[in-house]
């Protein structure tokens, strides 16, 4: 019924929990997504996505791929954790796709191999050789290239996974400063590895890194009582956070749970 609605004049957000521009047309009306406006009374958008080269296969009017349900798109910027999970004796490898200034993706990755970081940046022993340099149009075509995501003379795709998280073009900013950070250190499997190093790039922008704890009464309880246990114990550090903070597998599931906004994708490459 005109006039009638259901929320405090004064609440400022909307649609996918975009602010509302008030000013311009009237109540809940047209709102931004800072990049563009969206208006609500015809359902379109006032102009194209500013990161619509990304997705060729979408209209550049498009909102998250037709589909505001499942997915959500505050800024329009993205970043795209990479694991090679079948490297390391299945304990993965670690890289991080980030979006530059041109809206195109470049290959961040840290590799162990003893060497400095500008010398394994240049010359790494088990990652694309062009990291950091060659830009991409879409997570999907770096997956997909033959070429470049691949080790050695091994036919199979080396990253088999990619999860993007949404970022604003600042964060991805804040995230190469931390991934350069983690390549000026010298390798260290268990204090400065290729996993930490894209944990460090995150923390740095402020994207969660570990899921939200279980704040139940049996988990409060259990936790405090494995506290008391490790206080009077000279054991060794806990195996789960060891792993948690160490191995790219275990790591990538907890930037997952901890960002459920983002969306996977895989290689789609079969080994002829």
């Amino acid at each position: 019924m005109p006039g009638r609605v259901n929320e405090r004049e004064e609440y400022r957000f909307g649609f996918t929990g975009h602010e509302k521009e008030n000013d311009i047309s009237g109540n809940g009306n047209v709102y931004t997504t800072e990049y563009r406006l969206y208006d609500a009374r015809l359902g379109v958008w006032q102009s194209v996505d500013t990161l619509f080269t990304k997705y060729p296969s979408w209209s550049s009017y498009n909102y998250v791929m037709n589909n505001p349900v499942n997915n959500i798109d505050i800024k329009g910027d993205d970043v795209a954790i990479l694991l090679a999970a079948n490297a390391v004796g299945n304990q993965g490898h670690m890289a991080i796709l980030i979006q530059n200034k041109n809206n195109k993706w470049v290959l961040w990755s840290k590799n162990g191999e003893g060497k400095s970081a500008s010398e394994s940046l240049a010359t790494p022993d088990h990652a694309p050789k062009n990291q950091n340099q060659k830009e991409y149009d879409n997570i999907q075509a770096f997956l997909n290239s033959t070429k470049d995501n691949k080790d050695g003379n091994d036919p199979a795709p080396y990253y088999t996974h990619a999860y993007m998280i949404p970022t604003t073009a600042a964060q991805d900013r804040k995230v190469e400063q931390g991934m350069q950070e983690g390549l000026n250190e010298q390798y260290q499997v268990l204090s400065s590895n290729c996993a930490q190093a894209v944990n460090r790039g995150l923390e740095k922008a402020g994207v969660p890194t570990k899921p939200k704890k279980d704040e139940s009464l049996f988990s409060r309880i259990s936790q405090a009582l494995s506290s008391m246990s490790e206080a009077y114990s000279s054991s060794p550090p806990n195996a789960t956070d060891l792993m948690d903070n160490t191995i790219p597998v275990t790591m990538y599931k907890n930037y997952k749970a901890a960002n459920p906004n983002g969306k996977e994708y895989k290689t789609n490459i079969k080994p002829k």
